[in-house]
C-alpha cells in the first residue's frame, strides 16, 4: 500500500507536466505584446519648391545641446519655443509593465535622422533606442534649463524608459527625408481655395489658413481621397510593431548598412488630357508628362464666415481634430505652439493637413518590441510658400532690386532671401538682366542659396 502511494506522487508531477507540454503545442502562443500601448506624433515643414521634408534649411533648432541637432541652433529664440519634431510616448497601467524591457527602432529609406532625445545608437537612415526600461520612478532625468519647453514634455502622461541610469518621458526625433507636396493649388480669393490632391495618399484634416492683418481666416475639409492613378514613391511600408516568438532585439536591423536615398527634384507632374482634370501647378512644379495620367482630386475650400481668428483660436481647432485620431491630450500645447509658430505666415497663405498613418509608415517605419497591444501615429504636415500670389510678389521684389532707393534695394534683398527656394527660378533669370544692379543682388542671393545652413 505504501508503495503504491509513492508510485501515485511520483507520476503526478510527470502527468502535470505533459498536459502542460501537450496544451502548448495544441494552443501555440501568440507573438508576444506589452502591456502598454504607444503614441506618436510628429510635425513636419514641407515646401513644393525643396525636395525634402523637414530639410535642413527650412527652420532652426530649439532642442538641447545633447540633442546633437544637425540644425542651426535658433540663438534668438526664448527655451520656451518648441521646434518642430517627432515624439513617442508609452502608456499604460503601472502595474502591468513596470521594468518591462522594450527595443525601439526608427528607420528610413529615403532621408536621413538629423536629431534625437535621450542618447540612442544612431546611423544616419536609423535611430535605435534598446534595453529601456518601462518604469514610473522619475529620477534621474536629463539635466535641462528651467524654462526649457522639455518641461512641458515631462509633464505630460506616460511612463518613463531608463537606460544606464537615466530616465526620459518620452523618445524624440527629428528627420529629413524626399517628399513631393501632394497639394496643389488652383486658385486663392478672400472666399475660399480650389486646391487638388494628386498623391497616391488621401489627406486628413486638411486646413487652409489666409491671413488677414493681424489674424488668420480658416476653411477646412475632412478627407481628400487619393488621386487615381497616382503612384506611391518609394519607400518601405511596414506594419508597425513586431511578430517573434519571443522578444528579439533589434540590433540586426539596426546593423544593416542601408545607405539613405539621395535628395532628389520632386517627379514631375502630370500634364492634363482631356480625360485629367485641370489643375494649376504651384510655383517650382514642373509641366512634363508622365506616361500613366492621373487623375486628382479636386476640392473647395470656404472659409469660416465667422470673424477671423487670431493665431491661438486658429491653431486650438487641431485639439479636437487630434482626438479624434486616437491622441491623448497629453502634448497638445506643445503641438499648438509649434502650429502657431510654423504654421502661420503673416503674408501669405499656408496649408497643414494630417498625413494617412501608412504613408507615416512609408516614411519612417517604427519597430517596438515586444509589440505593443496598440499604435496610434499621428504625422501633421505644414506646407509653406504654396500661395500662387507668391510668384508675383517675386516678380515685384526683383525689379525692386534695380531700385533708385538703397533701402529699397535691401528691403528686396532680404525679402527674396526670405522667399528662399521659392525664388530661386526667377532668380536665375535675373542674374542675366541688363540692369547690372538687379543682376549682381540677384547673384548674390543664389550664392547665399548655395551655401550650408548656418554659414
Amino acid at each position: 500500500m505504501i508503495f503504491k502511494t509513492l508510485v501515485i506522487l511520483f507520476l503526478l508531477p510527470l502527468v502535470g507536466l505533459a498536459g502542460s507540454l501537450n496544451a502548448q503545442t495544441t494552443k501555440p502562443s501568440s507573438s508576444p505584446s506589452g502591456e502598454y500601448e504607444v503614441q506618436e506624433w510628429a510635425i513636419f515643414i514641407a515646401d513644393p519648391n525643396q525636395p525634402r521634408a523637414n530639410a535642413v534649411s527650412l527652420f532652426k533648432s530649439t532642442l538641447p545641446e545633447d540633442a546633437n541637432s544637425r540644425r542651426v541652433t535658433d540663438e534668438d529664440a526664448d527655451q520656451k519655443n518648441p521646434c518642430p519634431v517627432g515624439l513617442i510616448r508609452f502608456v499604460g497601467e503601472p502595474q502591468d509593465v513596470d521594468k518591462t524591457m522594450v527595443d525601439v527602432l526608427l528607420t528610413t529609406s529615403g532621408g536621413e535622422f538629423i536629431g534625437r532625445w535621450p542618447k540612442a545608437k544612431v546611423q544616419p537612415n536609423r535611430l535605435l533606442w534598446d534595453n529601456l526600461s518601462i518604469t514610473t520612478d522619475p529620477s534621474n532625468a536629463p539635466k535641462i534649463g528651467e524654462k526649457h519647453w522639455f518641461n512641458q514634455l515631462r509633464a505630460g502622461g506616460g511612463f518613463y524608459l531608463a537606460k544606464d541610469r537615466t530616465a526620459e518621458r518620452f523618445l524624440l526625433y527629428d528627420i529629413e527625408f524626399n517628399y513631393q507636396v501632394p497639394v496643389k493649388v488652383n486658385g486663392s480669393t478672400d472666399a475660399g481655395v480650389d486646391l487638388a490632391n494628386v498623391s497616391a495618399s488621401p489627406l486628413y484634416d486638411l486646413t487652409v489658413y489666409k491671413p488677414q492683418g493681424s489674424t488668420w481666416k480658416v476653411g477646412t475639409i475632412d478627407r481628400i481621397k487619393a488621386a487615381e492613378g497616382a503612384k506611391k514613391p518609394p519607400g518601405t511600408i511596414a506594419k508597425s510593431g513586431a511578430t517573434s516568438a519571443s522578444r528579439p532585439t533589434t540590433e540586426s536591423a539596426f546593423e544593416s548598412t542601408t545607405k539613405p536615398s539621395p535628395a532628389t527634384k520632386p517627379s514631375p507632374a502630370t500634364k492634363p488630357s482631356p480625360a485629367t482634370k485641370s489643375v494649376v501647378r504651384s510655383a517650382g512644379s514642373s509641366s512634363k508628362p508622365t506616361s500613366a495620367p492621373t487623375t486628382s482630386v479636386a476640392a473647395q475650400i470656404t472659409y469660416d464666415p465667422a470673424v477671423a481668428k487670431s493665431a491661438t483660436e486658429a491653431v486650438d481647432g487641431w485639439k479636437a481634430k487630434l482626438t479624434a485620431a486616437g491622441l491623448a491630450s497629453t502634448d497638445f500645447n506643445v503641438i499648438t505652439q509649434i502650429l502657431a509658430k510654423y504654421a502661420l505666415d503673416p503674408k501669405r497663405l499656408t496649408i497643414v493637413y494630417r498625413m494617412d498613418p501608412a504613408e507615416m509608415d512609408r516614411i519612417a517605419p517604427l519597430e517596438i518590441v515586444p509589440q505593443p497591444k496598440k499604435i496610434t501615429r499621428v504625422g501633421l504636415m505644414i506646407v509653406r510658400n504654396i500661395d500662387p500670389a507668391i510668384m508675383q510678389e517675386i516678380d515685384q521684389l526683383i525689379v525692386q532690386l534695380g531700385s533708385d532707393e538703397w533701402s529699397q534695394r535691401e528691403s528686396a534683398e532680404k525679402r527674396l532671401k526670405e522667399l528662399g527656394l521659392a525664388a530661386k527660378p526667377k532668380l536665375e533669370q535675373a542674374v542675366k538682366n541688363k540692369d547690372l544692379e538687379v543682376a549682381y543682388r540677384a547673384e548674390r542671393l543664389m550664392q547665399a542659396f548655395a551655401k550650408p545652413p548656418g554659414q
